[in-house]
């Protein structure tokens, strides 16, 4: 999301809720964990998604469930 983005949405009293907006810094460093040049929500949140199944196939596995594939 961009400064514009957020004024936009200031200026036309639009509602958003469970945003966030990522300075310069923290963008670069989540596009080098990713692998990935350029970044949009989309492709972001695909890649937090992957992570969160990751994450419960680990911790099923540790808690002896049965594995599911990814």
């Amino acid at each position: 999301m961009t400064l514009a983005d957020v004024e936009r949405i200031r200026d036309h009293d639009a509602r958003l809720s469970g945003a966030c907006v990522l300075d310069a810094t923290t963008a670069r460093e989540i596009r080098h964990i990713f692998a990935i040049e350029s970044m949009n929500a989309a492709l972001l949140l695909a890649h937090v998604r992957g992570l969160r199944q990751l994450v419960d196939s680990l911790t099923a596995r540790l808690n002896g469930a049965e594995i599911m594939p990814l």
